[in-house]
C-alpha cells in the first residue's frame, strides 16, 4: 500500500511538473536522494524509481525549454571535462576496467542531474529559493531521523542512511552542507520562516553531535569563526551563543567530547593514523601513475602493493587523494579549476550584491552556496566524495546565479524583488 501511494504521488508530481515547471520533479528527486525511501519505506534494493524519474526530468526539461544548454558557461565546460577525465582514466585503468567504467557511470548520472539542476535554476530565482528550502527540509528530516536512531542506541549513526548518504561521516557532511542554508534563512526570511529555520538549525546541530563526526566538528568550527568575524552584532551574537551553550551542553554526552579531544592527539588514535597511512599510500600510487591515475575503484586493488596494510586499504579517505589516484593530474586540475570558478563567481556576486548596496536576496543565495561548498570541502579532507552529487550542487547554483545576474534584459524583473 505504501508503495502504491508513493507511485501515485510520483505521478502527481510528474503531471504538475509538465504542466507548470520541472522544478517540482527536481525537488522530489532531491528529497529521494537524501531520504532514500525505496529502501527504508518498502525495502526495495534492486530497483529504484529514481532512475525512471531522472529520465522523466530530462523529458520535462526538454518539454519546457525546448533545449538543454550543455556548454554555455565555464562551469558546464569544466563539468564535461571532469566527466571526460573519469572515462579517460577508466579506459586506461591499471587493474579493472569494468569497475572503473562503472564508477565513471556514477559520475555520468551525477553530471546529468547537475545539468538539469543548472538549467532549471537559471530560469527563475524562485527556483533557487525552492531548491534551498527542499534541501534544508530534507536534510533536517534526515537529521531528526538520525537523532532518533542515536536515542535507540545507534551511536555515531553507523549503518544508517543510504546511497551516497551512508555512515556517520557521510551523513554529517550532508548536515554541514545544509547549515549555511538554515543560517542565511534565519537572517533573511520573514518571521514564520525564521522560526522554521531556527528549528532546522537546532536539529541539524543535534544530528552532527549524534554522528560524533570529527570532520564535521572541524567544519563547524570554521562556520563559527566565520560568523564571529563577519557578524555586525557581535555582542548580540555572543549573548545568543552563551545562552545556547548553557542550554545545549547538558544534552551532549561525554562520549562526544572525548571523541573530539582525539583531534588534538591524532597520533594516538587508530582511525586517524590509519587515514594518514592511506594518504601515504595514495601519494606513492600517484607518483607511479601521475597523469590519468589508476582508474576509478582501482585504488584498493593496486594499493596493497604499496602498503604493509595489505587488503585493509580500501579507500583513500580523502577526496583530493581519491581524484589524484583515480583520475591523475588531469582530473585533479579540472576539479580544482571548477572549485576556483565557483568561488570566483560567487565572490563576484557577493561583492556586487552585498547589502545594503544592492539586492540582499541574491547575496544571501550566493553566500549560502559558497559557505556550503567550503564546509563540504573541509569534510572532503577526510572522506571520499568525488562522485557525490551535493559536492557539485554549489557550482550549479553559482552558474545559475551568474546567468541570472549577467542577463542583459529583464534582470530587474527577475532579481530585484
Amino acid at each position: 500500500m505504501r508503495l502504491v501511494l508513493f507511485l501515485i504521488f510520483c505521478g502527481l508530481v510528474t503531471v504538475k511538473s509538465f504542466r507548470t515547471d520541472p522544478i517540482w520533479l527536481l525537488l522530489f528527486l532531491v528529497f529521494i536522494y537524501f531520504l532514500n525511501p525505496e529502501i527504508y519505506v518498502w525495502g526495495i534494493n534492486d530497483f529504484r524509481i529514481v532512475y525512471i524519474l531522472n529520465i522523466t526530468l530530462i523529458a520535462c526539461v526538454f518539454y519546457h525549454y525546448k533545449k538543454i544548454n550543455v556548454l554555455e558557461d565555464k562551469h558546464s565546460i569544466l563539468m564535461v571535462l571532469l566527466l571526460s577525465s573519469f572515462y579517460l582514466s577508466a579506459f586506461m585503468a591499471q587493474v579493472d576496467n569494468q569497475a572503473a567504467f562503472s564508477y565513471a557511470g556514477i559520475f555520468l548520472k551525477l553530471y546529468i542531474f547537475w545539468l538539469m539542476l543548472k538549467n532549471i535554476l537559471k530560469h527563475d530565482i524562485e527556483n533557487i529559493e525552492l531548491f534551498y528550502w527542499c534541501c534544508l527540509i530534507s536534510i533536517t528530516m534526515l537529521s531528526l531521523w538520525g537523532v532518533q536512531q542515536y536515542l535507540l542506541g545507534n551511536i555515531r549513526l553507523e549503518n544508517f542512511g543510504g546511497g551516497q548518504i551512508a555512515g556517520s561521516n557521510q551523513i554529517a557532511s550532508a548536515f554541514i552542507w545544509a547549515l549555511p542554508i538554515a543560517y542565511y534563512k534565519i537572517i533573511s526570511e520573514t518571521k514564520t520562516k525564521k522560526i522554521i529555520s531556527i528549528g532546522c538549525l537546532i536539529i541539524l546541530l543535534a544530528g552532527i553531535v549524534c554522528s560524533e563526526s570529527r570532520q564535521a566538528f572541524v567544519a563547524l568550527i570554521f562556520y563559527l569563526v566565520y560568523i564571529v568575524i563577519t557578524s555586525r552584532s557581535k555582542t548580540k551574537l555572543l549573548f545568543i551563543g552563551i545562552v545556547f551553550v548553557f542550554v545545549a551542553l547538558p544534552f551532549v554526552s561525554q562520549d562526544y567530547f572525548n571523541r573530539m579531544e582525539t583531534i588534538g592527539s591524532y597520533n594516538e588514535d587508530a582511525s586517524a593514523t590509519g587515514r594518514i597511512d592511506m594518504w601515504k599510500v595514495a601519494i606513492r600510487v600517484f607518483q607511479d601513475y601521475p597523469i590519468v591515475g589508476v582508474g576509478g575503484r582501482n585504488f584498493y586493488l593496486i594499493a596493497p602493493q604499496y602498503s604493509h596494510l595489505g587488503e585493509h586499504v580500501r579507500v583513500t579517505h580523502n577526496t583530493y587523494f581519491q581524484i589524484l589516484t583515480a583520475e591523475g593530474l588531469i582530473g585533479f586540475i579540472i576539479f580544482l579549476v571548477l572549485i576556483f570558478v565557483t568561488f570566483f563567481n560567487t565572490g563576484r556576486i557577493n561583492h556586487n550584491f552585498s547589502p545594503p548596496l544592492a539586492n540582499n536576496r541574491v547575496y544571501y543565495l550566493s553566500m549560502t552556496a559558497q559557505l556550503s561548498l567550503i564546509g563540504v570541502l573541509i569534510c572532503c579532507m577526510f572522506q571520499n566524495k568525488a562522485e557525490h552529487e551535493f559536492l557539485y550542487w554549489s557550482s550549479a547554483i553559482s552558474a545559475a546565479l551568474t546567468s541570472l545576474t549577467d542577463r542583459k534584459s529583464g534582470v530587474n524583473e527577475e532579481i530585484n524583488i
